[in-house]
């Protein structure tokens, strides 16, 4: 039975100068019923360091090598406690101190995620991202990872598939949708989190993000549009290697 509402996640490595910002927009929530995790992949700089001096905040911390962010992230499912699992992690922030308070709980108790918009952060210039709807799913993210909020226990049945680099984060959520259904995921209007633009995944490795994403899309349908994404990723692919030679 869980313990608290909510698990918050942080998962970083030498990090040392976006992790405290991190870790002040948890901490500062208007909301209690909450535990908060901190993975980091034995940092060789001040992060941890960092990570210590807010321990008394902090329920669990580990510090050891990974190999890389999903392993990271399936790590922190082994501690979590709440009943919904989030991940935020270094370098992406709440919008504010209340976006936790402002989720209608209870109207998503019989949900299995849920997901809110976004603010993509570049330089010092932020963009507010509308995220898409629920029926997106069967193609792509509708929205970065940060938006998402999961059920702990549907989380730990699935994991993050390590085979996956960029977008195990969507095979997650696109096997929760094919096995609970469209119905079983929400989009509330609620701006969730800053999201380091220049830093993630789908920002410096746009190609390869599609490239796993259609090819975890192929083990659920291969359907026109599934044909008509594998087309543009091979020749955007093609493209590429031209450029480069």
């Amino acid at each position: 039975m869980s313990n608290v509402k909510l698990s918050i996640v942080t998962v970083t490595y030498n990090a040392e100068n976006l992790v405290e910002d991190t870790i002040k927009s948890i901490i500062e929530q208007d909301f209690s019923d909450m535990e908060y995790i901190v993975i980091d992949g034995k940092s060789t700089d001040r992060t941890l360091d960092i990570i210590n001096h807010y321990a008394s905040c902090i329920q669990t911390i580990v510090s050891e090598p990974d190999r890389g962010i999903f392993d990271a992230m399936n790590k922190a499912l082994r501690f979590v406690k709440g009943e919904w699992v989030y991940f935020l992690n270094a370098g992406d922030l709440f919008a504010s101190s209340n976006v936790l308070k402002s989720i209608p709980w209870k109207d998503l108790d019989n949900k299995i995620a849920f997901y809110g918009d976004m603010i993509y952060v570049r330089g010092s210039n932020e963009k507010f991202s509308q995220s898409r709807p629920v029926s997106f799913l069967h193609e792509s993210m509708p929205a970065s990872h940060q938006a998402f909020f999961v059920k702990s226990e549907a989380a730990k049945k699935i994991g993050f598939d390590l085979q996956y680099k960029y977008a195990s984060d969507y095979n997650m959520m696109l096997r929760l949708i094919t096995t609970h259904g469209d119905a079983s995921f929400a989009h509330i209007p609620l701006t969730i989190a800053k999201y380091e633009a220049e830093e993630g995944f789908s920002s410096r490795y746009p190609n390869d993000v599609f490239g796993e994403v259609i090819a975890i899309r192929s083990h659920i349908k291969k359907d026109i549009v599934w044909y008509w994404d594998l087309m543009k990723y091979k020749l955007k692919k093609r493209l590429h290697y031209k450029s480069c030679r």
